[in-house]
């Protein structure tokens, strides 16, 4: 945080030193002036450090940047500490991002970030927008994430890849000459600065009005509690949450949970919402990686995309891909990632080869 200098001379009025030592009396020099000097700016510290906590305050309320001085550096590596209450191996977004970029050229020095172009399968929530090196908007996905091509819009409510193979099909299609391909998978949830899990603050809103983070996951997981654990399985179009035949996406969401029975137990047995929310976020993560890379009537969605495009060219193509939890935080403030897997394709096998541990290794959390 920056402060003007009207600011700055403002707060002068409770500084009573004298302003020309040139001129100053004998009595300057003595102990109790140096004592009374020593208290004064003792209490000036005291309420300038005041004013700027306050200020601090208004700003996270009203969504103002918060990363640009040793404070707010502070502040941010406070939050981390709590994001890793929860997600004990979270990252900052951004540190994510650049170790995307190296790890993925370290593969070829040709895959640079200009030569591989990226689907993300994330949220279609505001905040989940990019960040933008000159303008204050909404957005926490890092810059470091767009320095890649792209991206190409692959996901729809809560990060899942609503796309499909058409949608698999026609980014692969767009790949560069020489260049690689990079997916990622990231369902999102909210913690608050002071560890509310599934809840963020967004900007313009009263500070005690939390917002839940992802709501489609919420409802999603509301409408499983609301079923029952034993309950029947939902069907589409159908009735309650689910009779608008608009909301196929939130359909989908809903039967990524039911369809994994430890999810849907353990978010029928708890009344935690975070917990609850946890595990949803979890469930359709899981879902949205095995629609993508798992056999279906013997091949997988992506396999089917790949296979089309390029089972004649000569070399074949490099594919990434990654999946997470996009960790939002209250306006003001950087996100973080946790890093759930890094594979590579494999065309001879059809299968995504694990690199999660080497890609682990160069992460820096903050």
């Amino acid at each position: 945080m920056r402060y003007s200098r009207q600011y700055l001379d403002s707060l002068k009025q409770y500084d009573t030193r004298p302003t020309n030592p040139i001129i100053v009396k004998n009595y300057l020099h003595t102990e109790e002036y140096r004592k009374k000097l020593i208290f004064e700016q003792q209490l000036l510290e005291e309420r300038v450090q005041a004013a700027r906590a306050e200020l601090e305050e208004t700003n996270l309320m009203h969504g103002s940047s918060m990363t640009t001085d040793s404070g707010s550096v502070s502040q941010q590596l406070d939050y981390g500490n709590v994001i890793r209450q929860t997600y004990p191996n979270a990252v900052t977004a951004e540190n994510f991002g650049a170790r995307l970029q190296s790890y993925i050229q370290s593969d070829s020095p040709t895959f640079t970030p200009d030569n591989v172009l990226l689907a993300a399968s994330i949220c279609s929530d505001d905040v989940n927008g990019p960040v933008f090196g000159n303008i204050n908007n909404l957005g926490q996905m890092p810059q470091s994430l767009q320095a890649f091509l792209g991206p190409f819009m692959a996901g729809g409510l809560d990060g899942y890849p609503h796309a499909g193979t058409t949608g698999l099909l026609a980014y692969a299609s767009h790949i560069t000459s020489g260049g690689a391909l990079l997916i990622y998978i990231a369902p999102h949830i909210g913690i608050t600065r002071d560890g509310q899990v599934g809840y963020m603050r967004r900007r313009g809103q009263n500070y005690n009005d939390l917002s839940a983070t992802c709501g489609a996951a919420a409802a999603a997981a509301s409408w499983i509690v609301t079923n029952g654990v034993s309950g029947p399985a939902p069907v589409f179009p159908g009735t309650g949450l689910l009779a608008n035949p608009s909301d196929y996406q939130f359909y989908t969401l809903v039967k990524a949970i039911y369809d994994d029975a430890a999810a849907r137990a353990a978010i029928c047995a708890t009344s935690d919402f975070g917990q609850q929310m946890i595990l949803a976020t979890e469930a359709i993560r899981n879902a949205a990686y095995n629609i993508v890379t798992s056999p279906v009537g013997g091949t997988s969605t992506f396999k089917l995309a790949y296979d089309t495009l390029f089972s004649t060219t000569s070399p074949q193509p490099a594919v990434f891909l990654t999946t997470g939890t996009f960790i939002n935080v209250d306006d003001g403030y950087k996100a973080y990632v946790n890093v759930a897997n890094f594979q590579q394709y494999n065309p001879t096998t059809g299968l995504f080869v694990d690199y999660t541990s080497q890609f682990n290794e160069g992460l820096q959390l903050n």
